[in-house]
């Protein structure tokens, strides 16, 4: 039988015709089939990709937003200048512009009570009636790096601050004369003392002498043990600012549209206990210190603390 079918399909041109024809197209097909395959895979890989991208992992997101300074600012320390433990830090800014505030391992800290005190009329003049205008910044002050600041005052000694870097004195943070406290809650940020600008061939020379914020914690590791403000405070990990940013979105209209709970928590003012905020699983995580807490809440702008008696 199948001799005869054999014979019968070589003798049948037409049907020999269509199975060479078939023969010659199924390559291509499959060849085309994989070409597709291929394509679709590394589309799909190509969009895995994208939606790593854009959509980060929230085991790995921070427990919150990195601060302003961390953002905007490259960190940079001084240590021990002129005297033993008269630390500062200099945050730079794209433009030029550093910030001069003392540095959390500064001798001052370690004094019972913190800073009680400063006073910016040191040297010939006082730095705190300083007028600077327009774009040439007339007025400004030229200053050397060793330049006195001002005096920061405990209450049991006091401490010249100096600028630390070599320019034009645009400004002191005259708020920190009615609010001493914020150097002792939040020197690295409503507690900064003066502003900077530097030429850049002065900043080149400045730089030499600065060191960075890793270097600065290996240097100083032994320090933050020893001063028990410091063991509160933690500015290493900007502590005290990561609880104002939380607190603060917690408190935020964005967040209270939704946040059923904490407005459940809130009495007929709006207030709410310290106590349950410390008990937030965002706030546990950064610290379970209430005094911390107050202490760093103090530096709002957004939310109010209110203390009974």
């Amino acid at each position: 039988m199948e001799e005869i079918q054999n014979t019968d399909l070589t003798k049948n041109p037409e049907v020999e015709d269509t199975i060479e024809s078939s023969k010659q197209k199924q390559p291509e097909e499959v060849e085309h089939h994989c070409d597709e395959q291929q394509q679709k895979q590394a589309q799909e890989e190509d969009e895995d990709e994208l939606r790593k991208l854009l959509l980060s992992d929230i085991g790995e997101l921070p427990l919150s937003p990195p601060s302003a300074t961390q953002v905007n600012f490259v960190s940079y320390f001084i240590t021990d200048f002129t005297k033993p433990g008269h630390d500062h830090y200099i945050y730079r800014h794209a433009n030029g512009l550093c910030v001069v505030g003392l540095a959390p391992t500064h001798i001052a800290f370690k004094d019972q009570g913190g800073i009680t005190n400063i006073d910016f009329n040191v040297g010939k003049s006082d730095r705190s009636v300083l007028k600077v205008s327009g774009k040439r910044k007339k007025n400004a002050m030229r200053s050397e790096s060793n330049t006195a600041l001002c005096k920061v005052s405990t209450a049991i000694d006091s401490y010249i601050v100096r600028c630390c870097v070599k320019g034009s004195l645009l400004e002191v943070n005259e708020r920190l004369i009615k609010q001493p406290h914020l150097l002792n809650s939040s020197a690295d940020r409503e507690g900064y003392i003066a502003i900077i600008m530097p030429r850049p061939v002065d900043w080149t020379k400045n730089k030499e002498s600065l060191i960075t914020l890793e270097e600065y914690k290996d240097k100083k590791q032994d320090d933050f043990s020893d001063i028990p403000h410091l063991r509160r405070l933690a500015l290493v990990s900007d502590l005290s600012s990561r609880i104002v940013s939380q607190i603060e979105y917690y408190f935020s209209d964005e967040n209270l549209v939704s946040d059923d709970y904490l407005k459940s928590l809130m009495d007929n003012q709006g207030w709410v206990d310290v106590f349950f905020i410390a008990e937030f699983r965002r706030i546990k995580a950064l610290t379970d210190d209430i005094d911390l807490i107050l202490r760093s809440m103090g530096s709002s702008t957004t939310v109010e603390v209110q203390v009974n008696s």
